[in-house]
């Protein structure tokens, strides 16, 4: 019983029964002794003695709720730089690629600058001789073997003035063609081609005229005559093996602003 009192009793317990014990007795006593209001009244020997033991602890209430987060605090200062780690060890090989896929080609550039001249070669050395070459055919024109080229007159203004063309072959024939002149826009009896594109049967000799008499209001244009023969000059009328002379003689005089007269064409023969 005792023993629960005591561990009941704090120095403000004693404190108030002292204070309640000198009120009750009277004011005589209190007249002749001290009221105690304070413990710092009492010898720190008699609060020992009055001082109980601690009593046993209580059970652990239940806890309470967590309380709100606090706000982030303020970020501290950057920390210093911290010693270099060691060195990685070698890591192992990787696999080899496999060869990739062709690029397109790409746009063709630019051309360059011109380089410089190189220096001159030397001379180089003097080949030896070739052999002599044979010498070509000097004919006769082989038969059926046709040649071609171009013939021109001019002459005298004057009406009645004559003159001669001269038509000489490459390569002489071995009997003389039979002649035959074809004014232009007109065919022959035996040539049939024209000044652009001349034609000779075997054996004829075919001149085309280009600008004739035909061509009117052409004053000052000259008209064949006769063939004369190549080799004996005004001597036979007909054409020779080497050649032929075109006879011709002034058609118009008019009043042609030419001061002569002329005429012009293409000429085909065939060895028969």
């Amino acid at each position: 019983m005792f023993s629960r009192i005591r561990k009941r009793l704090t120095y403000t317990n004693v404190a108030m029964t002292i204070a309640l014990v000198f009120a009750m007795t009277g004011g005589a006593y209190a007249a002749k002794h001290y009221l105690i209001t304070s413990t710092k009244q009492i010898s720190p020997k008699v609060l020992r003695q009055l001082k109980g033991k601690n009593g046993k602890n209580g059970t652990n209430g239940t806890n309470g709720t967590n309380g709100v987060n606090g706000k982030d605090g303020a970020q501290g200062p950057v920390g210093g730089k911290g010693p270099a780690g060691e060195n990685g060890g070698k890591g192992e090989q990787g696999l080899k690629g496999g060869t990739g896929l062709q690029g397109s080609v790409g746009p063709q550039g630019s051309v360059g600058p011109q380089g410089t001249t190189g220096s001159t070669g030397s001379t180089g050395s003097t080949g030896s001789t070739g052999s002599t070459g044979t010498t070509g055919p000097q004919g006769p024109l082989q038969s059926g073997k046709s040649e071609t080229g171009t013939w021109a007159y001019v002459g005298s203004k004057t009406n009645g003035a004559s003159g001669v063309a001269s038509i000489s072959f490459t390569l002489p024939l071995t009997t003389a063609p039979q002649p035959e002149f074809v004014y232009a826009g007109t065919t022959g009896t035996h040539c049939t081609g024209t000044a652009e594109a001349p034609t000779a049967p075997n054996g004829f000799l075919c001149v085309y005229d280009v600008v004739g008499e035909e061509v009117a209001g052409k004053p000052g244009t000259a008209k064949l005559l006769l063939f004369r023969n190549s080799e004996t000059p005004f001597s036979g009328n007909g054409a020779g093996k080497e050649g032929a002379g075109l006879l011709f003689e002034t058609q118009e005089i008019g009043t042609s602003p030419l001061p002569y007269a002329y005429a012009e064409g293409t000429w085909m023969v065939t060895a028969e």
